[in-house]
């Protein structure tokens, strides 16, 4: 994927935004405060170098609030058979023509670890979030290191410049998780599916120790050059992970919570 990122209105207005300013804050700004933010999107266009790694996975009902994203040797046929699929949870989502899967991540409410192999993460809202849907995309961007080196030269020489290039690098990779997104959704309606809205570790109850598990699903380090610390916290810091719904566009509204 080509990740174009350039100055725009959206951009300010979403940097603007970090910095506490209002829907209307490229009218509230000051003609000073405009003017540094043009400075230092310019610094950071000239030392970004994003990227990013998306993958595909089918995602099992397990009934409730429980989910599980399907696992090595599992394909589509064992999925819409499987007896704890229950007809209120749609069995028409289940796709018929993803084959085998390498990769698992499972996804429910009642526990964490890796017991069956699967990724299992305990987080009702995310099960909730992913009502109806029959697969899931995982990914994970970056805007690299050269962004960190950046921001940590300002912090020792000028603060106030480096608050706003911490602004507008967050703009930036918010702008490469919406090309992501655009072009996953893309991907998906060719097939016939729509896509829900992007979760990342961190919010709501989907806590920040998922890292561990979506990173390495991803290889993240290997593809893109992002890992993890002790702390959980990403390496460039301006990263992003993040988990996307899929489902049927025929079927949307015909299961429970949709």
């Amino acid at each position: 994927m080509d990740i174009v990122l350039e100055k725009s209105d959206k951009i300010r207005a979403e940097a603007l935004g970090y910095l506490g300013y209002g829907k209307k804050a490229a009218q509230v700004a000051d003609s000073a405060v405009l003017a540094l933010l043009d400075e230092c999107l310019d610094e950071l266009l000239g030392v970004v170098a994003p990227k990013e790694v998306h993958r595909s996975f089918l995602l099992k009902h397990v009934g409730g609030d429980s989910l599980a994203v399907v696992l090595d040797g599992e394909t589509a046929a064992d999925v819409a058979t499987d007896a704890v699929l229950s007809e209120e949870l749609c069995r028409k989502d289940v796709p018929t023509g993803m084959g085998n899967s390498r990769n698992v991540v499972a996804v429910h409410s009642g526990g964490g670890g890796t017991a069956d192999g699967r990724w299992h993460i305990t987080s009702p809202k995310l099960a909730a979030h992913l009502a109806g849907c029959h697969s899931v995309v995982l990914f994970a961007v970056t805007l690299g290191l050269g962004v960190d080196h950046l921001i940590r030269r300002y912090s020792k020489v000028q603060m106030s410049k480096a608050a706003v290039m911490q602004a507008a690098s967050a703009a930036l990779v918010e702008e490469v998780c919406d090309q992501v997104n655009a072009l996953v959704a893309d991907e998906e309606a060719a097939k016939g599916n729509v896509t829900v809205s992007r979760y990342s570790p961190g919010y709501g109850d989907f806590t920040l120790e998922n890292q561990v598990r979506l990173t390495a699903i991803l290889d993240t380090g290997r593809r893109i050059g992002v890992k993890l610390n002790e702390s959980l916290l990403m390496s460039p810091s301006k990263s992003v992970t993040a988990v996307i719904g899929v489902r049927k566009a025929a079927n949307r509204g015909m299961c429970k919570g949709l």
